[in-house]
């Protein structure tokens, strides 16, 4: 441990615990502040396919017995439901939340489990900058820049699992440094890789940083062989190995699931890019959709600044911050290896960007905070206007963020918003149940895509159909539904009236159970079968 870090982290020892707590209250009262109002609401904004696809999880853990070896989803396009996903520990809480609040607050003890995981993260951001530093101010930075990046506030209280991996990945590095840089507790890295291996089964892309990690501690006990003990090298060993064989019995776990159960609802291969047009294609959805989506125009402002700021302390960075270095040289070598393997998806999955792209910006980002606050520390007036200035741009980041999350949630944000394909569905569950049809009858949604967008919002299970009325005729309709055993057919007031030419037929197959604002049918004769 070099004498610099010594001082600091005795220093820090005596005065943190107080700074400690008000930064984390400080993101506890700013985080319910601005996602309160959102905890009940139901999927909104991009992406509602993805996200409803995972409260769909929770929901049928709940509803079957909580079998967290055979997840399901309310779609019926594998049998019974069940499909392999990633690892699903955070709809399972909220679905074990149900058993406290109630079945119709499984979503909102979803989004508060994510908004706390989030906040959670900003604090081990602000420990690694503030335990470093001794500034407090700077400490806020990396926590508030998140919280105005548009693609990552947002998604942080969905249901994905991106945002609630990329904060254990940081909450591991922070572990990670601790071991190196101040405890020398073997206990913080054995704590460190438990955690990245969490995180890479929450989220396979996160297994790029776990093996980055892995990697730069296995360099260092070849060319340190003084730093592990033995004992320490067979723990060590032990728990990588644990952890690779956890990453490839959940994946062959999965695989079994999809094939035996037919299900294709999650992606469980890589989708590499398809030669430079991908790349072209990419850059032009950024230019049009995307750039300010990940983050805002202040934030890249504030990024190309850090750049200036690393590049001119490179030496002294090394000298005082080697491991945060490592670091960021690992993240931005992953950058571009994600985009090998995932690159065809890119373009229309704003949220594939936070554990890969996201991670070297904020690395970035507290490596330039390190970099000025020591540095100038001695400066007395330099240092408080740099202070000032820092307090400002935290300060303007959360005020910020209260407009973008509450773009994200409205119904025109552009262009985004122009492929929204769920307006027609709120209060779909609430419509059904006034009408009387039975919570255990099984449905066939017309006009949709996504396997459990429609099925979600109707709260039941079931099929889609994506016709393309009046081309699908109504005959194609009942045998699908006849076929499936479905009970009831749901669709649009348009696209039921795209079937009136077949108006005499459609009476003769179906009930009519409601017609505005949507249409719901009773198949009159459904065939049952067994699920």
């Amino acid at each position: 441990m070099s004498t610099f870090t010594t001082v600091i982290t005795s220093y820090l020892t005596k005065i943190s615990r107080p700074y400690h707590i008000t930064a984390a209250l400080i993101f506890l009262v700013v985080g319910l502040l601005l996602y309160w109002p959102y905890l009940g609401m139901m999927p909104e904004g991009a992406h509602v396919w993805p996200q409803t696809d995972r409260l769909s999880l929770a929901i049928n853990f709940y509803d079957f017995g909580f079998d967290f070896w055979h997840p399901r989803t309310s779609s019926f396009e594998s049998i019974g439901g069940i499909t392999g996903v990633e690892f699903p520990i955070q709809p399972y809480i909220a679905s074990l939340g149900g058993l406290v609040f109630g079945r119709q607050n499984i979503l909102t003890v979803f989004r508060l489990l994510d908004g706390l995981m989030a906040l959670l993260g900003f604090w081990y951001l602000f420990r690694i900058v503030f335990e470093r530093t001794g500034s407090f101010v700077a400490g806020l930075v990396p926590g508030t820049f998140l919280l105005t990046a548009p693609t990552y506030l947002f998604y942080a209280l969905s249901t994905l699992p991106d945002p609630f991996s990329f904060s254990l990945t940081f909450i591991a590095f922070y572990y990670w440094l601790q071991y190196f840089d101040a405890s020398d507790n073997f206990r913080d890295l054995l704590r460190a890789f438990a955690i990245l291996i969490l995180a890479s089964l929450i989220k396979t892309t996160c297994t790029l940083h776990l093996g980055a990690v892995a990697g730069i501690t296995v360099l260092y006990a070849l060319f340190e062989p003084a730093r592990f003990t033995q004992r320490q090298r067979i723990q060590l060993l032990s728990i990588l190995g644990l952890g690779v064989a956890l990453l490839a019995g959940f994946y062959v776990h999965n695989a079994h699931l999809n094939a035996e159960y037919q299900s294709q609802q999650f992606l469980a291969k890589p989708m590499p890019p398809d030669g430079v047009e991908t790349w072209h294609e990419y850059l032009r959805v950024f230019r049009e959709t995307w750039r300010y989506e990940y983050i805002t125009r202040v934030e890249y402002d504030v990024l190309f600044v850090c750049v200036l700021i690393c590049l001119a302390g490179a030496y002294k960075s090394w000298q005082q911050f080697p491991r945060v270095i490592m670091l960021l040289l690992a993240s931005l070598a992953i950058a571009p290896l994600f985009y090998q393997l995932m690159g065809a998806q890119l373009a229309v999955h704003d949220y594939y960007i936070i554990c890969s792209f996201l991670p070297p910006m904020i690395i970035c980002l507290i490596l330039a905070l390190l970099l000025i606050t020591t540095t100038l520390r001695k400066r007395k007036w330099i240092h408080i206007g740099i202070t000032v200035g820092l307090l400002l741009l935290s300060g303007s980041f959360i005020y910020t963020s209260f407009g973008q999350l509450a773009g994200r949630m409205s119904d025109y944000h552009p262009p985004a918003s122009v492929g929204y394909t769920h307006r027609w569905m709120r209060g779909g569950a609430a419509l059904l149940k006034r009408a009387g049809v039975p919570h255990e009858a099984h449905v066939l949604v017309l006009g949709d895509y996504s396997p459990n967008m429609a099925l979600t919002f109707f709260d039941r299970r079931g099929r889609i159909m994506a016709t393309y009325l009046p081309d699908t005729k109504l005959a194609a309709i009942v045998e699908y539904a006849s076929a499936f055993g479905l009970e009831y057919v749901i669709m649009k007031t348009e696209s039921y009236a795209l079937l009136a030419q077949e108006h005499t037929a459609l009476l003769e197959a179906f009930e009519p159970v409601i017609e505005q604002p949507v249409v719901v049918l009773r198949v009159r004769h459904p065939e049952k079968i067994a699920w």
